[in-house]
């Protein structure tokens, strides 16, 4: 295996009962020998910090903080909160709040201060460093509470060893209140000195050397509403926010000084004054909370690159912005419970008015942004599978208003769940999104193996003021036809989606083939057109898999019988002559006249089937016909097909060309290269992470088994890759590492299991498939000897 340039690794895993023992593997190895490893692997921190002595010109590209409630842009006035939105339809976008962060760098003016800005993505957090020209070491860190998402946090500590006394002016950059809330004006809230314990042994504050409490015991609080509801039934949402009062200037004497200031967030007073006094009686607790709860994310899943810093550096922070637009806390018995309003183009930091798509939710969640996380995050996963569970009912709103059956996803939502996109052309066109949803959902049940979410019964989103939006509609577990059960599971979400392709679809020659007219796929440029190859290949997707889980649970067979006849029977366009899959009925190529990658995804991610020679000239059709212009995630889409096809030098052009568009220092994400669009583009994050799980790691998920086929990761500036480990890579209650050296040998390591313990990994030689090999317990072995293998869970008597 190791004198070969490529080796293919199927993993193939599925129960069977057999037993045998361990033969051909290094298998010496204990568990304690590889906890010992995981804890070095934390010791290279380098990869988690970003350091910079200056900030980026352009502020759009500043550092951001952000925990799935609420994010920031650092050095600016703006707060979001997820769920606040104002606007009209079309013009809902993210809610400004004032952001009253107070700071020690005022990035508009000149200093003659020694500064240093670093972007801590080990813990979550971000820091300015300052050395003034009065001997004064100044740290500022601003984090958003991992565990306590309504709060965020603003730590200042000074140290001086030969001044007595000192005096340093804080920074405000709040600027106006909101043109989206119309805000109370502030009024104070005191809190009493028993609530702020001043050191380890909890003594209450008593005098101004106990300074972390100084400036937490007075708190500014405002509240207001939106301006403008997003739809005419709905009313304006409130919001409430306390910010602990900091003065101009911040003293001390010789010595460390620590300050604290707290800014907090909620839809009551209640809840605002609830989390508040949190902070102040765990105000010593939340910094190594917060931390603890970042260390515990990185432990659940990461990607590691040795030999190359800068891909490293980008693999580490694309994940980190990717996993800071969840709240990944597993706080229980909390009193309150924050709602999840997916996940946007820009995340949480961005999305206001005229910009960052709004703060909108598209099919970039699902389709660009969830694949990368799914071997490692599955519950992150089924969090975004489950929120659109929840707004099934405005899907069938959406359906019926067209005139179709089923449920059609809205293009962009925003708060209410409903359509805001702000053109009539997507909403009514761009119906791909519909099968996007079901397309995650299926691959999320194929790597989980975790069927049982098709009868897990969720609430609803109800927004408690939406009184024209009948739940009549609601399905019954596993039912075929409407009830009024006020549950929703994601069989519901399913049979409805091909309930709306059924629908959508149109009969031709007496229903030997179906098509789909008067669409718009992926890519945008082109309106109105029929039969888009990406569209008909993902709705026959959705209808065979409806029909397959119809089977397995032995419900709705006719339906599914149905399903399965259309979803055969949908025209997917192809030139016999060119022998290639035009993008719609009467496509023809031309230079840039493609915006996105679009038809190329029919072979990855979507796995539709096709001859090598029609995948090869897919690509070489619409490599010339895309836009250099286009988006990023684009470039990850051809990287990942070209490297089925073993081109390796093409993927590796259009891997490095995706990397165009991070910017420095902080590697913030723009939709284009040259720096416009979308900020932070969590769409080319998602397709960038893709490129490497799916491209480079060359994973693909089946209903039965992974297939892993690795290649070498190209060569950047900061030189070549000596290995990648997939650590805590799950499937079906496995939990593994996976590492590929630069002569693609294959070492898995398996760590624990979380359902069987009876499961054992078995190898077998593709060669001699009934010969295996098995690890029956925590251990590590390296595959040295075989040019293909299989990986299957077995279980085994003991």
């Amino acid at each position: 295996m190791a004198t070969k340039s490529f080796v293919t690794c199927f993993v193939i895993l599925h129960l069977l009962m057999q037993t045998a023992s361990l033969k051909k593997y290094d298998t010496s190895r204990s568990h304690l020998d590889m906890e010992k490893d995981r804890q070095k692997s934390y010791e290279n921190q380098s990869k988690y910090i970003i350091e910079s002595s200056a900030l980026p010109k352009n502020p759009k590209f500043y550092p951001t903080v952000a925990n799935g409630y609420l994010g920031l842009r650092l050095f600016g006035d703006t707060m979001y909160v997820a769920g606040i939105y104002n606007g009209y339809h079309g013009d809902s976008h993210r809610a400004r709040l004032p952001c009253k962060i107070p700071y020690i760098f005022n990035p508009t003016k000149n200093t003659s201060a020694s500064v240093k800005f670093v972007q801590n993505m080990a813990d979550g957090l971000f820091q300015v460093l300052k050395e003034t020209k009065d001997n004064l070491t100044v740290q500022q860190t601003v984090y958003a509470h991992a565990k306590y998402v309504n709060i965020l946090a603003t730590e200042i500590t000074v140290r001086t060893a030969d001044t007595t006394s000192w005096k340093m002016l804080l920074v405000n950059m709040t600027g106006t209140l909101s043109n989206d809330i119309d805000f109370s004006q502030p009024s104070d809230v005191t809190f009493d000195k028993s609530t702020c314990p001043c050191s380890n042994q909890h003594q209450p504050y008593k005098d101004e050397t106990c300074t972390q409490c100084k400036y937490l015991l007075t708190a500014e609080y405002i509240h207001g509403k939106t301006n403008i509801p997003e739809e005419d039934f709905s009313p304006k949402l409130q919001v409430h926010v306390m910010y602990s009062k900091y003065p101009e200037f911040l003293q001390g004497s010789l010595g460390t000084s620590e300050f604290l200031f707290l800014t907090v967030v909620g839809k009551t007073k209640e809840e605002a004054e609830y989390y508040y006094k949190k902070g102040l009686r765990r105000n010593q607790e939340l910094f190594p909370l917060h931390t603890k709860h970042w260390n515990e994310v990185w432990g659940s899943g990461k990607i590691d690159i040795g030999g190359s810093s800068f891909s490293n550096q980008v693999l580490t922070s694309s994940l980190y912005y990717l996993l800071s637009s969840f709240s990944t806390s597993k706080a229980r018995n909390e009193k309150y419970k924050s709602e999840f309003y997916g996940v946007s183009p820009g995340g949480l930091s961005n999305g206001g008015q005229d910009q960052d798509y709004l703060g909108h939710v598209f099919w970039d969640q699902d389709f660009w942004m969830m694949p990368a996380l799914l071997p490692f995050y599955p519950d992150l996963v089924k969090k975004v599978i489950l929120y659109r569970v929840q707004r099934l009912p405005q899907a069938r709103a959406k359906a019926e208003k067209y005139g179709f059956q089923g449920a059609m996803f809205p293009w962009e939502s925003a708060c209410t769940g409903n359509d805001v996109c702000p053109g009539e052309d997507y909403i009514k066109r761009e119906i791909h999104i519909t099968g996007d949803i079901i397309h995650l959902l299926k691959q999320y049940v194929y790597i989980t193996q975790h069927w049982a979410i098709f009868g897990e019964r969720v609430q609803p989103f109800k927004p408690t003021y939406n009184t024209h939006f009948g739940y009549k509609n609601a399905q019954v577990l596993f039912s075929c036809k409407a009830t009024n059960s006020p549950l929703l599971t994601a069989w519901d979400m399913l049979r409805d989606v091909a309930l709306f392709w059924e629908s959508r679809v149109i009969s031709t020659s007496h229903g030997s083939q179906y098509v789909i007219n008067d669409i718009m796929g992926p890519d945008e440029w082109h309106s109105g057109v029929n039969n888009s190859a990406f569209t008909n290949a993902v709705a026959r997707d959705n209808l065979l898999f409806a029909a397959e889980v119809a089977k397995g649970y032995g419900i709705c067979q006719s339906l599914a019988k149905s399903w399965r006849h259309i979803g055969r029977r949908i025209v997917i366009p192809f030139d016999e002559a060119k022998r290639y899959h035009p993008e719609f009925d009467g496509f023809v190529p031309e230079t840039g006249s493609v915006k996105q990658a679009d038809a190329i995804m029919l072979s990855f991610p979507l796995q539709y089937r096709m001859p090598l020679d029609v995948h090869g000239n897919d690509l070489d059709v619409y490599r010339n016909a895309t836009t250099d212009e286009g988006p990023a995630m684009t470039w990850s889409m051809f990287c990942i097909n070209y490297l089925e096809l073993n081109h390796t030098k093409e993927a590796s052009e259009m891997y490095l060309r995706q990397l165009a568009n991070v910017q420095q220092p902080f590697l913030i994400w723009s939709e284009d290269a040259d720096g416009s669009g979308a900020t932070n583009f969590l769409t080319g994050i998602g397709g960038y992470l893709q490129s490497v799980v799916y491209g480079y790691l060359g994973l693909r998920i089946k209903k039965d088994r992974l297939v892993v086929t690795p290649r070498r990761l190209p060569i950047t500036s900061s030189g070549s890759v000596e290995r990648m480990t997939f650590s805590e890579f799950q499937y079906h209650g496995f939990v593994m590492s996976i590492t590929v050296d630069k002569t693609l040998e294959i070492r898995l390591t398996s760590k624990h299991w979380y359902s069987n313990p009876s499961l054992c990994l078995a190898v077998s030689e593709a060669k001699s498939p009934t010969q295996r090999y098995y690890l029956c317990s925590p251990g590590e072995f390296v595959i040295t000897e075989l040019t293909s293998c299989y990986l299957e869970s077995q279980t085994v008597n003991k």
